[in-house]
C-alpha cells in the first residue's frame, strides 16, 4: 500500500479530500455559531472601549493634578522669595540696630569716662593745693566706677544675648528654608509631556493586549470549529480515528 501510494500510507488525493470536507463541514459550523462569534467579539470590544475610556479619565485626572501642582509650585517659589526678602529686611534691620547699639555705648563710655576724668583733675587739684581729698568727690568717683562697671557688664550680657538670638534665629531659618526646599522637591512630579508619552505606553500596550486577545479568540474559535467538523465528517476513515492514522503516516515516513 505504501508503494502503491508513492511512499506514503495515504494519497495526497485522500488527504486532499478530507481536508476539503473538513473545510465544508468547518463554514456550515462557523455559520452556525456566528451570533455566538458576534457576541463574544462585542464583549471584547466594549471591555477595550471602556479600558480605553477608564485610561483617559485617569490622564485627565492627572493633567488636572499637574494643573494644581504647578500652581502649588508657583505658590512655593513665591514664598521662598517673601522668606528670602523678609530674612534680608530683618537682617539689615538687625545691622542697623547693632549699629546705633555700638554708637550708643561708646558716647555712654566716652561720657562716663570724661566724667572719671573731670573728677579725677578735682581730685588732683585739691591734693597740689594741699587740701585733704573731698569726701563727696571719692564717693562720686566709687559712684562712677561702679556705673562703668556695671555698665560694661549690661553691655556684655546684650550681646551675649544677641549672639544667642542670632544663633537660634539661623538655625530656625535654616530649618525653614530646607523644610521649604523639600517641599519643592517633593512637588517636582513628572510634566505634561512625559505624562503624555507615558499615557502613549500604556496606550499602545493596551492596543497590542487587545489584538491578542481577539487572535487568540479566532485561533480558539477556529480549532473549535475544526474539531467540530471533523467529528461531523462524512468519511469514516477520516472520523473518529483520524488521529491514529496521522500518527500511521508519520511512522510510516520515519521507515
Amino acid at each position: 500500500m505504501v508503494k502503491v501510494n508513492g511512499g506514503s500510507c495515504f494519497t495526497n488525493e485522500m488527504l486532499q479530500e478530507a481536508e476539503a470536507a473538513i473545510q465544508k463541514k468547518m463554514q456550515n459550523i462557523a455559520k452556525e455559531r456566528d451570533p455566538e462569534m458576534k457576541r463574544k467579539v462585542g464583549e471584547l470590544e466594549r471591555k477595550h472601549a471602556a479600558e480605553k475610556e477608564d485610561m483617559k479619565r485617569k490622564l485627565d485626572k492627572e493633567k488636572e493634578e499637574i494643573e494644581l501642582q504647578r500652581k502649588y509650585l508657583q505658590e512655593m517659589e513665591e514664598n521662598i522669595k517673601r522668606e528670602n526678602e523678609q530674612r534680608k529686611k530683618q537682617q539689615q534691620f538687625r545691622q542697623e540696630e547693632e549699629r546705633r547699639r555700638q554708637i550708643k555705648e561708646e558716647t555712654e563710655k566716652m561720657q562716663l569716662m570724661d566724667e572719671l576724668a573731670a573728677l579725677e583733675k578735682m581730685m588732683m587739684m585739691s591734693r597740689l593745693k594741699g587740701r585733704a581729698a573731698d569726701q563727696s568727690l571719692e564717693m562720686k568717683r566709687q559712684e562712677l566706677e561702679e556705673k562703668q562697671k556695671l555698665m560694661e557688664k549690661q553691655q556684655q550680657e546684650w550681646w551675649e544675648k544677641r549672639r544667642e538670638e542670632d544663633k537660634q534665629r539661623q538655625l530656625r531659618e535654616e530649618m525653614q528654608a530646607k523644610s521649604l526646599k523639600e517641599k519643592y522637591e517633593n512637588s517636582k512630579r513628572i510634566d505634561e509631556k512625559i505624562l503624555r508619552e507615558l499615557h502613549e505606553k500604556e496606550l499602545r500596550e493596551l492596543e497590542e493586549k487587545y489584538q491578542k486577545k481577539q487572535e487568540d479568540m479566532k485561533k480558539k474559535f477556529i480549532e473549535e470549529v475544526r474539531k467540530q467538523a471533523e467529528k461531523r465528517g462524512k468519511f469514516k476513515i477520516f472520523d473518529p480515528v483520524l488521529p491514529f492514522l496521522k500518527h500511521m503516516e508519520k511512522t510510516c515516513k520515519q521507515m
